[in-house]
């Protein structure tokens, strides 16, 4: 697939007194956007707004791709192969589960490709003093420190510190310089970060 050319988010402008819990503004608009439309009568189309991603994001989507079509797709496709081998396929466990894998993969490949067909991709600038997409954040609060990398809403995973710019502390944090501290509020309460770092 054809990569876009590589853009930078601008810095989010904060007005004076705007509280550091406010969430900032972000660029472009998130991919979860509701489609828009161009064109009038019969000639109207839906326009599907790409998906933003980082660099990193996009190569990890590209290697997933890889992996799953030239290496999971063969394999479980021989699964199959040999299960029917094995006669009554009513009966056949190994069959059936080979199956079911082969349907969530190729669920997940086309999932891949459409965004790699329709995406943008978007890094912090060079030496940003302030949060953005695709910065790597170090925030301390009363349990200690803890890193963060702002991502797309595609690409997010806790559990990995890959937080989406629509999370409660993503958005918090976008904007916010080193030494700021933010509000961030959940359905759990309220907790307070303090940013030491940004990358």
């Amino acid at each position: 697939p054809v990569t876009p050319k590589r853009t930078t988010a601008a810095a989010p402008a904060r007005p004076a007194g705007t509280p550091a819990s406010a969430p900032a503004p972000t660029s472009p608009r998130p991919a979860s956007a509701l489609p828009a439309t161009e064109g009038k009568g019969s000639r109207q189309r839906v326009v599907i707004p790409p998906t933003v991603l980082t660099a990193d994001g996009l190569a990890r989507l590209q290697a997933e791709h890889e992996e799953l079509t030239r290496v999971r797709r063969p394999a479980v496709i021989q699964r199959i192969r040999t299960a029917k081998e094995h006669g009554d396929l009513k009966e056949n466990a190994e069959y059936h589960a080979a199956r079911e894998e082969q349907s969530f993969l190729e669920g997940r490949v086309l999932a891949i490709e459409a965004i790699l067909r329709n995406h943008v991709v978007v890094d912090a600038p060079a030496g940003a003093t302030t949060v953005h997409l695709g910065s790597k954040v170090t925030v301390i609060d009363d349990f200690g420190e803890t890193a963060y990398t702002i991502v797309g809403t595609t690409e997010a995973n806790p559990a990995e510190g890959r937080i989406s710019t629509s999370s409660p502390v993503g958005a918090a944090l976008l904007g916010r310089a080193v030494g700021e501290e933010v509000v961030v509020r959940t359905p759990r309460g309220e907790s307070r970060l303090r940013i030491t770092a940004i990358e």
